[in-house]
C-alpha cells in the first residue's frame, strides 16, 4: 500500500518521517532520534522495493485459511481461449498471425481477430495508416447480438490523408454484424484536440470515406490533464487544515470526479450502442491506449457477467 517514504527535515521535535499510501493517505511520525528514523526508513525501503520481486507483499501474503490455490499469474489469460469462451463465429470473424514476431505492431499480441473478409494485405495497410501501426482489431464480442467492440489508434488522415484498405477494414466489421448496417466510431478524445492532431498528420476519421459510420466525440481528456487533475487531488487530501466546505471546494477544482464521470459514461455509451442499437463499435483516442484500454475494458465488464467474476477479473 505504501507508494513513498520520505525523510524529513529534522527539527526541535525530532526527525519526521512521511509516509504516502497508494490509497491518498499521508502517515507522519516525528522520531526522537534520528537513527531509529533511519532504521525504520531502510526497513520500509527495503520491504516496499526487494531485490527479489518474489518477496513483494502480493506475493508472500496469504490469508489465513485461505483455500484459494497458488496459480502462475501468465496463464491466467488466454487470448484464444478467451475467443472461443465469447464463442466468436468463424464466419464473421477470423484468426490471423500477421502480426507474428510482433512485426506489424510491436504493441499488439502476435495473434489477432479480424473481419473474415479482411485481407491480410487489407490488414497490412490499415497498419501504415495507423498511429504505431495500431490497426482496428476485435478486443470484445457479444454473442447474444453479435456486435463487436474493436480497437484501434487515431488514422493518420491530416488535412486530406485517406487509406482505401482501412476504410475497407472498417465496411469489414459493418459486415460482420448481420444485425446492424451501421457501426460507431467512438472518440475518447475532446473533438478540438482532434482537430490540433490533423496539424500533425494525424487526426480523426473523415465520414465521407467511410459510409454507414456514426461518429461520436467523448471529450475524455489526455494523460497530463489525468496526471494534474491527481495531484490536485492527492494535495486536497494531504491538507488536514481543510473544513469541510473548502475540502469539497479543492474537490470540485481538481476536476478528478469529473474525470472519472467521463471514463464511466463513454464506457456506457459504448455498451448501449452494442446492447440496444446492435451497433458495432470501433474505439480509439490518439495512440489507442490509456482512454482506449480504460473504456473498452469498462463496457466489457458491463457487458459481460463472466468479467465481474473473480477469474473473470482476473481475465479481464
Amino acid at each position: 500500500h505504501i507508494a513513498t517514504v520520505e525523510k524529513q527535515q529534522i527539527s526541535i521535535k525530532g526527525a519526521p518521517l512521511k509516509i504516502v499510501c497508494k490509497d491518498f493517505r499521508v502517515l507522519n511520525f516525528v522520531f526522537y532520534k534520528e537513527p531509529d528514523c533511519q532504521d525504520v526508513y531502510v526497513s520500509l525501503q527495503n520491504l516496499t522495493k526487494p531485490v527479489n520481486y518474489a518477496e513483494l507483499h502480493a506475493f508472500t501474503y496469504e490469508p489465513p485459511g485461505s483455500k484459494w490455490p497458488r496459480s502462475d499469474g501468465w496463464n491466467i489469460f488466454e487470448f484464444e481461449a478467451e475467443m472461443a469462451r465469447l464463442e466468436v463465429p468463424s464466419d464473421l470473424w477470423r484468426k490471423t498471425d500477421i502480426n507474428k514476431d510482433y512485426k506489424l505492431c510491436p504493441t499488439y499480441p502476435e495473434v489477432l481477430y479480424v473481419p473474415a473478409t479482411a485481407t491480410e494485405e487489407t490488414l497490412t495497410g490499415s497498419a501504415s495508416f495507423r498511429s504505431r501501426g495500431r490497426l482496428p482489431v476485435l478486443t470484445y464480442y457479444h454473442k447474444y447480438n453479435k456486435t463487436a467492440l474493436c480497437r484501434s489508434s487515431q488514422p493518420l488522415t491530416g488535412m486530406r490523408g485517406r487509406s482505401v484498405d482501412d476504410e475497407q477494414l472498417l465496411q469489414a466489421v459493418i459486415q460482420s454484424n448481420p444485425k446492424s448496417p451501421v457501426m460507431y466510431i467512438v472518440d475518447t478524445r475532446p473533438k478540438i484536440n482532434a482537430m490540433a492532431n490533423k496539424a500533425a498528420g494525424k487526426g480523426y476519421e473523415n465520414l465521407d470515406n467511410y459510409p454507414n459510420v456514426l461518429y461520436r466525440f467523448r471529450g475524455i481528456q489526455n494523460i497530463h490533464v489525468m496526471r494534474e487533475s491527481l495531484q490536485k487531488l492527492s494535495e486536497v487530501i494531504e491538507n488536514p487544515a481543510l473544513n469541510a466546505g473548502e475540502f469539497f471546494d479543492s474537490l470540485d477544482s481538481s476536476s478528478w470526479l469529473k474525470h472519472i464521470r467521463s471514463v464511466i459514461d463513454t464506457s456506457r455509451f459504448i455498451a448501449l450502442a452494442m446492447l440496444m442499437d446492435n451497433a458495432s463499435v470501433l474505439c480509439h483516442c490518439s495512440d489507442g491506449w490509456d482512454r482506449t484500454a480504460q473504456t473498452c475494458a469498462l463496457a466489457s465488464l458491463f457487458l459481460d457477467p463472466y468479467y465481474r467474476t473473480i477469474k473473470g477479473y482476473q481475465v479481464q
